[in-house]
């Protein structure tokens, strides 16, 4: 990934502000959000920040997405704590928290919140503990009284360089590119707008390819997305970024009709969970009894998911 190194380093700096006593969120400090709009990089920023904080204290990862179940994550988290006891109300379950936590130093990260009633679960960290937000809505982490980090898109060059890395091409490589060329580059940048989320499928569609040709396409179907349909699939207020539907429009409508059949399945699993790649093989091995789908083998279910990784659609498990 794109080191964005400043970014990790001013979050970090807004934990190392906290004043890490008492109660979390009754003392400014303690609660820290990263807001951005969803394709941003919110939650590889965090990651990084999770990665750099681990060194020296606990850090505790928590994917909330928008219908947690929260008293099953209460839980998880009582667990990851040392805790033995699995609790059946959440009021008793922040009052071990409050408890247990009051000689500990962690950071529990709480990734995708989309309301301030589920990340508040959780704030009953005490200690020197301290809660990490990931959120599209700043009201989420002003509602905890806590200070967000509002997460902008890449710089030029910061776009350049993540293009360049998901399709593949070397320094070398950029450093022989025609006149032309990087004008067509410089063009696919101005339609990804500097999102993190595009830039990587646009590239991830561009592997190894260096022909002028093949990266004009790119930029003519980005240009020329059918947005209106696409616009039509969400809400007016759901998500109005033109730039990353096209991105996710382009790299879909490249697939083998094998592999886009697959791809749409995803939409009947719930969202924010990882799906073993077992259950999906079982799942489209069996979905010959539908006359409109086609059914494939553990192999070539291993191999769509693979395509679907490379074009940056799905992204693989630890």
């Amino acid at each position: 990934m794109v080191e964005r190194r400043s970014e990790v380093d001013k979050v970090l700096g807004l934990l190392t502000k906290g004043n890490k006593v008492g109660v979390v969120g009754s003392l400014s400090g303690d609660v820290i959000g990263i807001r951005g709009m969803g394709g941003l990089g919110k939650t590889v920023l965090a990651q990084a920040v999770a990665l750099d904080a681990s060194k020296s204290r606990q850090v505790i990862w928590l994917d909330i997405g928008e219908t947690p179940d929260r008293l099953a994550l209460i839980n998880v988290l009582i667990k990851v704590l040392g805790g033995t006891v699995s609790f059946s109300d959440i009021p008793a379950a922040q009052s071990w928290i409050k408890a247990d936590t009051s000689d500990k130093d962690c950071l529990v990260v709480l990734d995708d919140v989309w309301s301030v009633d589920d990340a508040a679960v959780f704030d009953r960290l005490s200690g020197e503990c301290q809660l990490l937000i990931t959120t599209r809505d700043v009201n989420v982490v002003h509602g905890l009284g806590g200070s967000a980090y509002e997460l902008e898109t890449m710089t030029h060059d910061q776009s350049r360089a993540l293009l360049y890395e998901y399709a593949g091409v070397t320094p070398g490589e950029q450093s022989k590119l025609s006149s032309n060329m990087q004008l067509i580059v410089s063009k696919v940048l101005v339609q990804c707008r500097g999102l993190p989320l595009a830039l990587s499928l646009v590239g991830s569609n561009l592997i190894h390819s260096r022909t002028e040709q093949d990266w004009q396409d790119i930029l003519e179907d980005l240009e020329n997305a059918d947005l209106e349909r696409l616009r039509s699939l969400f809400s007016t207020d759901a998500y109005p970024h033109r730039n990353l539907l096209a991105a996710i429009d382009v790299s879909f409508q490249r697939l083998e009709e094998s592999a886009r059949e697959k791809f749409l399945d995803f939409a009947i699993f719930p969202e924010d969970i990882d799906i073993p790649s077992d259950i999906l093989e079982l799942f489209w091995s069996s979905i010959g009894t539908d006359k409109e789908k086609i059914a494939c083998n553990p192999r070539e279910s291993r191999y769509i998911l693979a395509v679907l990784e490379s074009k940056s659609l799905i992204q693989k498990g630890i």
